[in-house]
C-alpha cells in the first residue's frame, strides 16, 4: 500500500480505485435489502397489518393499519411487530426488526411521494411546528439534568421514555440506534452512503416519523411552549477564517473533474454547488460536510494502509470519523501520515473548523441540529471548498506537467491556504484575547468626563491630573516599572532597544499599548497537535491503562509525577484576561453611572466620596490591564521553552500565575456593582506587583536561580 515517500500520483491511483461503497456487508444488507424487501412472501405478510389510510390516499383501511386514518404512524402497532429484545443477539434483533418494519417504510413512500406540497403542509405542518432540531434533548431535559452525549444512549433514556413512551423509543432505536441498527443518521451524516444506497422510502419514513413525534407530544399534552427554548449556536465564527471567496464560486469544473467526484456522489456535489449559487449556504454545507469526511477517509485509509477503516462501524468496530482522521496517531500508535500529505496549513484549517472547542465545530453543530441551517454564513461553504481544492490538488503535487493555470480557482484558493495559521487553537485564541484586552483598556478615557475634584474634564486637559498626586498609583507604577526592567533580558522576539522604547508606554496609564504587546507575541508558533503530547506523556506513566488517552490532562496537573502542562498555563492566562476585562467593564459602567448622577446632582456625600475613589482607581485599572497583557504575552513568547523547566520550576510558575489570577478575581469582586471598593482594589494591585518584582533576580524560563536564590525562595 501507499506510503508518504511514494509519489502522490500513486496515492491518486489508489484513491481513484477505491471501492465505490463504504458500507460494510452487514450494514448494506440491512439498508439496501432487508429494509426494502418487496418479495411476494414479504408483501403477503405485510398486507395483513398495513393498509394506507383512506382519508389520505383514498384506499381501503384495514383494522390493523400501521398508519392512522390521517396519515400518522401508530407507534403501538409498529412496536407490536418488533421481536422480543431478549433471547437473541443484538444483530439478529435489529435484522428482524428492520424486516418487520419494511412494509411501514413502503407505506410511508406510497403516502408521501405523490402528495402535493400544499396537502402535506395542511396535514403535517402543525405537528412539525411542535418540533425543532433540539426536540429530543429538550424533551430529555423536561425530566433529566445530565443529557447523554451519544444519540444511541439518549434514545434509551428513562427521561425520554416519560415524554414519548416506550413504543416510540423502540422504533427510534431501530432507525437511529447503535451501529448494529439501521443507524441512518450516522451513516448519512458521516458520509458513508452513496446516492444509490439510501432508498427513498427511508426519507419519506423519516418525514412521517418526525411529524408523528409531534402528534405524540400533542396527544400526551406536551406543547411547544412547555419545552424549554434553547438558542441556536451561531456559526458566524467561520467569518474569522479569511480565505478567497470569489475563487470558490467558480470551482465547479475543476472539482467535478477531480478524483473526489465519483459516479456515486457526483449529484451530491452538483446539488451543493447549486445551493451555493443560490446563496443557500446551510444546505450547501450540509451536503459538503459528509462529502468532505468521506473524501478525507478515503485518503486516510490509503496513506496509512488501513483499508478496513473505510467502511461503516459494526458491533466490534468503530467509525472512522473526523476525530480519528485528523488525530496525530493511529490507534496502534503509528503516526497518522495524512498530515504529511495535506500539509500543516490545511490540517490547521481542518482542526479550526471541526475540532477545537473554541472554534465553530460546524459538523457537530449542524449535525446535532444546534445551528440554524438558514443562518449559516457564506464563509462556511467557501472554507469547505478551499479544503476540497487542496484535496483535488493532491493528485498532482508531484506532476510537473500539471498546469495550475488551467484551473485558476484552485490556484487562487491554494495560495490563500498556504499561509494559513490556526485561529481557534487555545494558544491562538489567547493571542487574540491579549490584543483585545489592550484595545479595551485604551478606550477607558473615552468615558471620563470628571476630574478628581469632581469638576468637568476632557481629554485635552491631560490625564496626568488623575495620577500625579495618587500615592497608591505611584506604588503600583514603581513596582510595574521594576518588573518590566526585570524581564527585559527574556523578551524573546523583542530586541533590547525596542524594549527600552516600549517600556515607558507600558508603565504609563491610558496609553495605547496594542502594537507594543503585539510585537511581543510570537508570530509563528506551531499549534497543530501542540497539546496531544501532554496526553501521551501521561499514558507512559501507566502503559496498561488505555483509558488514560481519553483523560483531560488538566485534571492531572496536581499529581506529583506529572509536570504542569502548557494547556493549564494557557488556561490560567485566559482566565486572567477575562477577569481583567470584567474589571474594566465594571469600572466603566460605574463611572458612567456616577458621572451621570453627578451631572444631575443626585449624589449624596458618601457617593461623591466613592466617585473620588473610583477616579483614583482608573489609572490603576489601566496599569492592571497593561500588566496582565504584558505578563500573558511574555508567557506566550516562551511557550516553547517550558520543556527546559523541571517539574518544581513549572509548579512554582503555576503557583505564581494562580496567585495573579486570584488577584484579578479579587479586583473583579471589589469593583462589582455590589461592592464599589475602589481603594481595596488598588491595594490588592500594590501587593500583586510587589510579588511580581520578586521575580527580578530569576530567569524563569531557563531554570536558573540568580545570586544563589531558589525559584521557590524568590516567590
Amino acid at each position: 500500500m501507499a506510503s508518504t515517500d511514494r509519489p502522490t500520483s500513486f496515492i491518486y491511483s489508489l484513491v481513484k480505485n477505491e471501492s465505490s461503497s463504504a458500507l460494510s456487508p452487514v450494514v448494506k444488507q440491512l439498508l439496501c435489502d432487508i429494509g426494502v424487501a418487496d418479495d411476494v412472501s414479504s408483501r403477503s405478510v405485510a398486507a395483513e397489518v398495513c393498509t394506507e389510510p383512506a382519508a389520505v390516499r383514498g384506499r381501503l383501511r384495514r383494522q390493523q393499519d400501521l398508519l392512522s386514518a390521517d396519515g400518522f404512524i401508530l407507534f403501538d402497532q409498529c412496536a407490536d411487530l418488533l421481536p422480543r429484545i431478549s433471547g437473541q443477539p443484538a444483530e439478529d434483533y435489529y435484522i428482524n426488526s428492520v424486516s418487520a418494519l419494511a412494509e411501514t417504510f413502503r407505506c410511508s413512500q406510497d403516502i408521501l411521494q405523490d402528495m402535493p406540497l400544499e396537502e402535506f403542509s395542511h396535514i403535517y405542518e402543525e405537528s412539525l411546528v411542535a418540533l425543532d432540531c433540539f426536540i429530543i434533548i429538550s424533551l430529555f431535559l423536561l425530566g433529566g439534568k445530565q443529557c447523554p452525549l451519544m444519540l444511541k444512549d439518549l434514545i434509551t433514556a428513562r427521561e425520554l421514555e416519560q415524554s414519548l413512551g416506550p413504543h416510540v423509543l423502540r422504533l427510534l432505536q431501530v432507525v437511529i440506534g447503535p451501529p448494529v441498527s439501521m443507524n441512518i443518521r450516522n451513516v448519512c451524516w458521516h458520509g458513508f452512503l452513496s446516492e444509490h444506497e439510501l432508498p427513498r422510502r427511508y426519507i419519506f419514513f423519516l418525514l412521517l416519523l418526525t411529524a408523528s413525534l409531534g402528534r405524540v407530544l400533542q396527544d400526551r399534552g406536551i406543547y411547544h411552549g412547555d419545552i424549554c427554548a434553547r438558542d441556536y449556536h451561531s456559526l458566524t465564527r467561520t467569518d474569522d477564517i479569511a480565505l478567497p471567496d470569489a475563487a470558490a464560486r467558480s470551482l465547479e469544473e475543476c472539482l467535478l473533474n477531480s478524483w473526489l467526484v465519483t459516479s456515486e456522489n457526483i449529484n451530491f456535489f452538483k446539488a451543493a454547488l447549486a445551493f451555493l449559487k443560490h446563496q443557500k449556504y446551510g444546505l450547501c454545507s450540509v451536503l459538503l460536510l459528509p462529502l468532505l469526511e468521506h473524501s478525507l477517509r478515503r485518503l486516510f485509509v490509503v496513506v496509512n494502509d488501513c483499508p478496513h477503516r473505510l467502511v461503516t462501524a459494526e458491533a466490534t468496530s468503530l467509525y472512522t470519523t473526523f476525530e480519528e482522521i485528523l488525530d496525530q496517531s493511529l490507534p496502534d500508535r503509528r503516526e497518522n501520515k495524512l498530515g504529511q500529505v495535506l500539509g500543516e496549513p490545511c490540517m490547521d484549517l481542518l482542526h479550526d473548523l471541526l475540532i477545537y472547542p473554541g472554534g465553530p465545530r460546524v459538523r457537530d453543530k449542524l449535525g446535532h441540529g444546534e445551528a440554524d441551517c438558514h443562518t449559516v454564513p457564506g464563509s462556511l461553504p467557501v472554507i469547505l471548498l478551499v479544503i476540497f481544492a487542496r484535496l483535488a490538488r493532491i493528485a498532482h503535487d508531484d506532476d510537473d506537467d500539471f498546469e495550475v493555470s488551467s484551473c485558476t480557482p484552485v490556484a487562487e484558493m491554494l495560495h490563500g491556504l498556504s499561509g494559513y495559521r490556526s485561529v481557534f487553537h487555545p494558544v491562538s485564541l489567547l493571542h487574540q484575547r491579549i490584543q483585545n484586552l489592550c484595545s479595551v483598556a485604551a478606550t477607558l478615557p473615552a468615558d471620563l468626563h470628571t476630574s478628581p475634584g469632581l469638576e468637568n474634564w476632557n481629554l485635552g486637559d491631560g490625564v496626568e491630573v488623575f495620577f500625579n498626586k495618587n500615592e497608591v498609583f505611584m506604588d503600583i507604577q514603581q513596582s510595574l516599572t521594576q518588573w518590566l526592567e526585570s524581564i527585559a533580558a527574556s523578551m524573546g522576539a523583542v530586541t533590547l532597544s525596542e524594549w527600552q522604547q516600549m517600556r515607558p508606554r507600558l508603565s504609563t496609564p491610558f496609553s495605547c499599548v496594542y502594537e507594543d504587546v503585539t510585537r511581543m507575541l510570537p508570530h509563528k508558533l506551531k499549534t497543530l497537535y501542540r497539546w496531544q503530547k501532554d496526553v501521551y506523556t501521561v499514558k507512559k506513566l501507566d502503559d496498561g491503562v488505555q483509558q488514560t488517552l481519553h483523560l483531560d490532562i488538566r485534571r492531572l496537573v496536581s499529581s506529583e509525577n506529572v509536570k504542569v502542562t502548557e494547556s493549564e498555563i494557557v488556561g490560567i492566562l485566559s482566565r486572567m484576561i477575562a477577569e481583567t476585562e470584567t474589571v474594566l467593564t465594571q469600572t466603566r459602567l460605574a463611572l458612567q453611572l456616577r458621572q451621570e448622577q453627578l451631572q444631575k446632582k443626585q449624589l449624596r456625600s458618601r457617593q461623591r466620596d466613592n466617585l473620588t475613589r473610583l477616579l483614583a482607581f482608573l489609572p490603576c485599572a489601566s496599569l492592571l490591564a497593561n500588566y496582565v497583557a504584558v505578563l500573558s504575552a511574555w508567557q506566550v513568547s516562551h511557550l516553547d521553552d517550558y520543556q527546559t523547566l523541571d517539574t518544581r520550576g513549572l509548579k512554582t510558575l503555576q503557583r505564581f500565575l494562580k496567585s495573579t489570577l486570584r488577584t484579578c478575581e479579587n479586583v473583579r469582586t471589589f469593583t462589582s456593582r455590589e461592592s464599589n471598593k475602589w481603594s481595596q482594589a488598588s491595594q490588592v494591585l500594590v501587593e500583586e506587583l510587589k510579588s511580581a518584582v520578586k521575580l527580578s533576580g530569576l530567569s524563569v524560563f531557563f531554570g536558573k536561580a540568580v545570586e544563589g536564590k531558589s525559584f521557590s525562595h524568590m516567590l
